[in-house]
This record gives C-alpha cells, structure tokens and sequence, in this order.
C-alpha cells in the first residue's frame, strides 16, 4: 500500500488532474492534483443471516385531541392595478345597415303660398242686351185661413174638416172595446197608454153599451172595475192627464202670442 501511494504521490502532480483508481479491497481512491490521496475502504462482510418470525401487531394508539384551529390570517394588499393595454386595430370595414326608423309625427303646415297669376285669364267681353220682359200671372185667391185644429178628411160625400176638441186640461182619451158578463168585470186598461199619462189621474168617462144594462165603473190601478145587471158589449172610455201637465189648467198667453198661434194655422190652409 505504501509502494501504492508513493506511486500515486509521483503520478498526481505531473497529471494535473484528478482521476479515479479501482482496486480490490478499495471502495474509492481520488488523487488531487497535489498528490494527496484519499481512500475510501470497502469492509468485507460476511452473508446476510435468516430472517426472523414477523411479530405481532401492537395495538391501535387512541386518537389524540384536536389541536386548537389557528386564527384566520390577514387579508393581503391588493396589487396595483397593471397599465392599460394597447388599443386594438381601427375597423376598416362598415357594419350593416340598422333596420329603419318608424315614422316621425307630422310637421305642422306651412303658411299659404301668395295666390298664383291666371295667365289664361281674357278680358271681361261685353254686357248683352236686355231680354224681353218675362210674364207674371196672378193665380186665383186662396181659401180663407182656418185658424182652429181641424182634421181635414175625405169620404164618398166629399172633403170634410173637423175640429178638434178643446179642453182646458190637457187630457189623453183611449177607449176600450170589450165584453161585459153579470157580475164583477176587471177590464185591462192598455200599460202603452197608461205610461203617457199621470198617475192616479185615469178616470172613466163614459160607458156605451148595445142594449140597456145597469151598470157602475171605477177605476182600481190599472184596471177598469164593472158590476154589470147582466151581460152585454160595451165601449169604454178612460181619461187622463198628460204627463207633465199636471195642475196645468187654463194657461194664461199675451195677445202677441194668440195672434201668432191663428196665423201657423192659418198658414196650413192657405
């Protein structure tokens, strides 16, 4: 081993370099640059012996209490904000057209133009001559005026006027054709004519029958109540005053208005 080192003491300087010797009984042996040497032995040893029995399991160790949880840490700084970035390409090529807009209101309408100059417009031409005179025929004189309500009515006999008949009321007549048996009789009185007259104003006027018949009427609502000797056809006649005039009895009028009142009449029959 000495002749070895020694060796190796003569052989590093003039390498200069380190380097790696393999021997037997040496694990590793390095040689500086120096000449130092340093050796690493490898021990012999001797064969692995038997391996023993496997031992049995210890038993499980309990579990040990939680530890207390930490406290929550402080939130961070936030980080300044980064500079902006760079702007992106121009759009070099236009969007579609949008759909179109719904119609605005109407404007108000403008002042009138100034009245244009008819260019086609000739000269007035001159008056004619007179015409001869035309002929105006008197017609006969009309019927005197009539200035009372008459009914004008024509038959086999002729044409015929009959007045009206005039009330100091102003009275709704209606008259009921029916036919009449012995005893109570409740005669309808018509619900039309009825709704154009006041209420409790219907009287019964009169009562015509086709032969002699003893008999008495009153009036219960809207019905005609007759006690009747015996049986027979009868025509009654029911009154009332018109609705709205009520208590309207002989209405006084100034002679202006009298005067008015006979020439609309008379204004019907000439």
């Amino acid at each position: 081993m000495r002749d070895l080192r020694d060796w190796l003491a003569w052989l590093g300087p003039r390498l200069k370099s380190s380097f790696d010797i393999e021997a037997k009984g040496v694990k590793r042996a390095e040689v500086t640059a120096d000449g130092s040497v340093q050796w690493k032995l490898e021990l012999a040893t001797g064969p692995a012996g038997a391996t023993g029995p496997a031992g049995f399991d210890g038993p499980d160790g309990g579990a040990g209490p939680q530890g207390a949880q930490g406290p929550q840490g402080a939130k961070g700084p936030d980080g300044e904000l980064g500079p902006p970035g760079p702007a992106g390409p121009a759009q070099t090529t236009p969007g579609p057209d949008g759909p179109p807009g719904s119609p605005g209101p109407t404007g108000p309408t403008g002042p009138a133009g100034a009245p244009g100059v008819n260019f086609f417009e000739g000269e007035p031409g001159p008056n004619g001559g007179a015409g001869p005179p035309g002929s105006s025929p008197t017609g006969p004189p009309g019927p005197p005026g009539d200035p009372t309500k008459t009914a004008i009515v024509a038959n086999q006999e002729g044409v015929y006027g009959f007045a009206a008949v005039e009330s100091g009321e102003c009275l709704f007549l209606d008259n009921i054709q029916t036919s009449i048996y012995r005893g109570i009789n409740m005669i309808a009185i018509s619900r039309t004519w009825a709704r154009t007259v006041e209420p409790l104003t219907i009287s019964v006027e009169s009562i015509t029958t086709r032969q002699p018949c003893a008999l008495t009427a009153a009036i219960d609502g809207r019905w005609v109540c007759i006690s009747a000797s015996s049986a027979c056809d009868a025509v009654i006649t029911v009154a009332g005053i018109r609705k709205g005039f009520k208590g309207e009895t002989f209405r006084r009028y100034t002679e202006a208005q009298m005067e008015a009142n006979k020439r609309f009449y008379i204004s019907a029959h000439t």
